[in-house]
């Protein structure tokens, strides 16, 4: 029988303000985001018409939608295969990766620029429910996707290189702070802010990739054979796939209501839901700074169970000392945060008290899904996903409508507490049969 003070228990404490310690940069830069982007709802809602708010984020919505599709996972699954093969010092076989992932994505996401460009006009009136503007929005979406998508894969190769704050700073620090200047300076335009978020991707990605610099060693390893190279593409798509998966769930759960309620809603239930839905995802980034820190960490211990289950410890220590508290804030006084953004929004205050709270608990248990894909356990997670997306589409095809803003509420927070339940005991079952 284990004590509660035993050497298993106690090492993720100890640990635990070592690891606040490296979190540190990470955190500042992740900190500057969340500035950025609360400062830029904050000031769309102040600046923007409600109709022109609800048209930015359903076309947010869109955007994270089909960048997720596009780029099937790669951003997470480079991470995993470029600090691998950095693990053991092949340099050429981490660049080889690099060079797949970027590849695919782009491929992938030309691919579904086309499509947002041709569904643009026969989507947009139905999303927008009873206003019109959805379309150059969507448009604009179309136009921009390549290079969000692929900045977002070149930050994942940067988070494998043990380069997490770069990676980060790439992918979503930037742009939400030049939409603050873009709208202190006039913008109005939901289609104008969106093309500057993509040429704020294209210039961060493209900077990303100059400063890629790779560790001493890079005429080590072996080029691949037409065969071996296959095998390896083979690889990547296989663990990218699952992540696309959890990538599509977890950008689905907060995407996928909204969408809907713009449907069957008005402009201002969207933009209230819209703007609860940003500070629901306050934890949510913290949680995701954790995950993004920790994955070349649990890459490298997949194969010992117990280093793996001490990574994952620290992982969840990580996260109720520092998403909970933020959670927790956000339950206490919903009406006070919406009222930041400006009067008119506080119809959105029981939303934001279930998304909360559901975020409070879940911050108690978060993580598992990445230790899960980091140990190489696609199977499993394919399955909690394909739970999770389940619960997402029929909790937004029956609760949304029936329910409006609370019904949008409930149908984010079912599967975001089943999935990190469902893997929470996913980890436990796999350590304990080591």
């Amino acid at each position: 029988m284990h004590s509660d003070h035993s050497p298993e228990r106690e090492a993720p404490r100890r640990g635990i303000w070592a690891l606040l310690l490296g979190l540190a940069p990470l955190a500042a830069l992740r900190g500057a985001e969340l500035v950025g982007r609360f400062g830029c709802f904050a000031l769309a809602a102040v600046l923007l018409p409600a109709a022109e708010l609800a048209t930015f984020f359903l076309a947010l919505a869109w955007l994270a939608l089909a960048s997720a599709l596009a780029r099937v996972g790669l951003d997470r699954a480079a991470t995993r295969h470029v600090a691998a093969a950095l693990s053991i010092g092949d340099v050429a076989q981490a660049r080889a990766a690099a060079g797949r992932a970027l590849r695919i994505s782009g491929g992938g996401g030309l691919a579904l620029a086309a499509l947002t460009l041709l569904a643009a006009p026969l989507a947009a009136p139905w999303l927008a429910g009873g206003y019109t503007g959805l379309a150059p929005a969507l448009l604009a979406c179309g136009v921009i996707l390549p290079a969000f998508t692929m900045t977002h894969v070149v930050g994942g190769i940067l988070v494998g290189t043990r380069r997490p704050g770069l990676g980060q700073l790439v992918q979503t620090t930037i742009w939400p702070l030049l939409l603050i200047v873009a709208l202190l300076l006039g913008l109005r335009s939901a289609a104008g802010l969106l093309l500057l978020v993509g040429l704020t991707q294209l210039v961060t990605g493209l900077a990303g990739w100059w400063l890629l610099r790779w560790p001493p060693g890079a005429a080590q390893g072996t080029a691949l054979g037409a065969t071996q190279d296959a095998r390896a593409t083979s690889g990547l798509l296989r663990d990218g796939v699952p992540l696309m998966a959890l990538d599509l769930v977890g950008i689905g759960m907060v995407n996928l209501p909204l969408l809907v309620l713009g449907h069957v809603g008005s402009a201002a239930d969207v933009a209230g839901f819209g703007l609860a839905q940003r500070l629901f995802m306050l934890p949510w980034t913290i949680i995701m700074t954790i995950a993004a820190l920790m994955a070349p960490r649990l890459a490298a211990a997949a194969a010992d169970r117990q280093a793996l289950g001490q990574a994952s410890r620290q992982a969840m220590w990580l996260s109720r000392c520092t998403a909970l508290p933020a959670a927790l804030l956000l339950a206490a006084a919903p009406h006070f945060w919406l009222s930041l953004f400006g009067p008119g929004f506080a119809v959105a205050a029981g939303a934001l008290t279930v998304l909360a709270v559901a975020q409070a608990l879940h911050a108690g248990w978060a993580v598992q899904d990445t230790v899960l894909a980091m140990a190489g356990l696609g199977g499993v997670l394919r399955r909690i996903v394909l739970l999770q997306g389940g619960l997402i589409v029929l909790g937004s095809a029956v609760l949304v409508p029936a329910w409006g803003l609370q019904g949008a509420a409930l149908a984010v927070v079912i599967p975001l507490l089943v999935g990190a339940g469902a893997c929470w005991l996913a980890v436990r079952r796999h350590l304990a049969a080591g």
